[in-house]
């Protein structure tokens, strides 16, 4: 992450930008100079993090971006969250030997295929590019042993027979749903991957020439866990691979669904409640005045969730009203190391005849104690009887002052 980023005094006179709504020009200005921006343009940024940032609502964040698309200066991949800045290049690009081997390094945590392709290509036509790099590029999120295990097997691009350039290819793209498995993933060189399309009609045709088809998505992508058997595939010169048999038996396969149906549901409601407890938390920072409270301060104290009761949580953030937000994190870090991880650790009920707590001003912190079967209820006559006896003391006291 950079401490700054450049914009061009020429920026403003630009002909896009004197085009654009204030709004829009604030959002594209965020963009370009928001603390996750690297140095290959290519960053993560969930929206909820653009909302608390910028201000902005989900349904202002999201008509901003579309408006960027549509402008052709962005693209956003929804499921890694990612932005890539189109022009990036244009304006910031640097042949430094610094600043290039910080762009190859950030393009191998780049999770969307088709922003790290874009990249690549640049790259090739400054001649900046290498063969490591994007051996290495298209090894990511695939295990490092399944990488090996993989070029291993088929030693060469299953569809030219190519051996430079190699890289793993997903049969069943990403963006459609398609894993890891072994079964869904192959060697192509970069020519014959680059080509491949992700989806509609054109992603249709082209599994065709693997003698696949859309209907065999859930056999090869959402096979059984650890399942012993996996699909024989064969190479061949005319249609890469080719599909054999699975042993997969429609029971197990109906009753998988099953589970994962419910797995679905019971995940969704415990995603639904965390995220209630999460805008709780934030409800809770306003209202408690804690000092530089941010996105990731509240995920930071979220966290916690984990092995505290949510009471605890509450009555961290209660502790540091109008303090500091590091104030509730060390709170909690503190009580969890003491192993006060329930409500009751952090405020146990008094005991009858125990010293009651005081206050900062010093005076006693009484709490109102219910009678239980241990401390019953007084009766009528004892309860008499003490107000004579202090009827008593306070008439012995007045005759001592007299005298």
């Amino acid at each position: 992450m950079a401490v700054y980023r450049q914009i061009q005094v020429s920026f403003w006179q630009d002909p896009f930008v004197i085009g654009l709504t204030p709004e829009e020009k604030y959002f594209y200005i965020y963009l370009m100079s928001n603390s996750k921006t690297t140095q290959c343009g290519i960053y993560e940024l969930p929206k909820r993090v653009m909302e608390f940032e910028t201000g902005y609502n989900r349904e202002t964040i999201d008509k901003l971006l579309l408006r960027f698309i549509d402008y052709g200066k962005i693209l956003y991949h929804d499921p890694s969250q990612e932005i890539m800045l189109l022009n990036w290049y244009k304006y910031n690009f640097l042949k430094s030997p610094k600043v290039v081997s910080k762009i190859k390094q950030e393009l191998l945590t780049v999770k969307a295929d088709r922003f790290r392709e874009k990249v690549l290509c640049i790259l090739e036509e400054t001649g900046l590019s290498d063969k490591t790099l994007y051996r290495m590029a298209n090894k990511t999120e695939i295990p490092r042993t399944m990488a090996n295990h993989l070029f291993e097997r088929d030693k060469t691009c299953v569809r030219c027979g190519s051996d430079s350039d190699l890289t793993i290819d997903h049969i069943f793209p990403r963006n459609i749903g398609g894993t890891n498995v072994e079964e869904n993933l192959r060697v192509l060189c970069r020519s014959c991957n680059s080509k491949r399309p992700t989806i509609g009609k054109a992603l249709e045709d082209d599994l065709l020439i693997d003698g696949l088809s859309l209907n065999d998505f859930e056999k090869i992508c959402q096979l059984i866990p650890n399942q012993k058997n996996s699909i024989p595939y064969q190479k061949s010169d005319s249609i890469g691979y080719q599909e054999n048999s699975i042993p997969y038996r429609q029971e197990e396969k109906e009753e998988e669904k099953e589970e994962e149906k419910e797995e679905e549901k019971a995940s969704d409601s415990l995603s639904s409640s965390n995220s209630d407890f999460k805008d709780e938390i934030t409800k809770m920072t306003k209202d408690y005045d804690l000092q530089q409270a941010s996105i990731y301060s509240i995920d930071q104290i979220y966290a916690f969730h984990r092995v505290v009761e949510n009471e605890v949580i509450t009555a961290a953030l209660k502790k540091a009203s109008g303090k500091h937000v590091n104030y509730a994190v060390n709170t909690l870090t503190n009580w969890v190391k003491e192993g006060k991880t329930k409500i009751i650790d952090i405020n146990p009920p008094l005991k009858v005849g125990a010293a009651p707590l005081r206050t900062p001003g010093g005076k006693p912190q009484i709490e109102v104690v219910k009678p239980t079967e241990e401390a019953p209820v007084v009766s009528q006559e004892e309860l008499e009887e003490m107000i004579r006896f202090a009827e008593e003391m306070q008439s012995s006291t007045n005759n001592k002052r007299g005298a």
